[in-house]
């Protein structure tokens, strides 16, 4: 996308028009561009309109473009989004992407979150541990034998889980 077109739209993005918005979103959903990740979570975070949020999650939910996977990872490592992390967490595992190799951010989310960030991480877990080599399995079992005597209680079962599927 070029430079003019590509702040057209971060600039539509923010527009106190909501109608102008939600064509922006519209199209991005079309066009596809992870370009705008970064901008879709600042709207999310900030928009109180529920149609827009609808889009939002919607658009993030449906990626399919293995190059948003770095940015839906800075995304959930900015403190700004820690009021919609949940939501974007939600749309890692519903998207379907294979985070596989981003997996660091998941446990660290499961391990240290609130509960409901700490699910939907878990959810990403579940989806891509099968994805991983026995190298990097063996890796965040020793990361969860660690913490496990720290993690509160509500999601000691779910560790197991994820321990006996690092093993198989």
């Amino acid at each position: 996308m070029e430079k003019h077109v590509e702040e057209k739209f971060r600039k539509q993005l923010h527009s106190e028009n909501s109608l102008e918005v939600i064509a922006a979103i519209k199209y991005l959903r079309e066009v596809g561009n992870e370009l705008f990740i970064n901008n879709l979570a600042q709207l999310l975070c900030k928009t109180k309109n529920e149609i827009i949020r609808s889009l939002i999650l919607n658009l993030l939910n449906d990626l399919k473009d293995k190059n948003a996977i770095p940015e839906l990872v800075k995304v959930l490592k900015n403190k700004n989004y820690e009021k919609e992390k949940s939501n974007i967490l939600s749309s890692c595992w519903k998207s379907g992407l294979n985070f596989s190799s981003e997996l660091d951010i998941f446990f660290e989310i499961f391990c240290l979150d609130d509960f409901v960030s700490a699910f939907e991480a878990y959810t990403v877990l579940e989806t891509n541990i099968p994805y991983l080599t026995p190298e990097a399995a063996k890796k965040y079992l020793s990361f969860l034998l660690e913490k496990e005597q720290e993690l509160s209680p509500d999601r000691s079962e779910l560790a197991n889980y994820l321990k006996i599927m690092l093993q198989e």
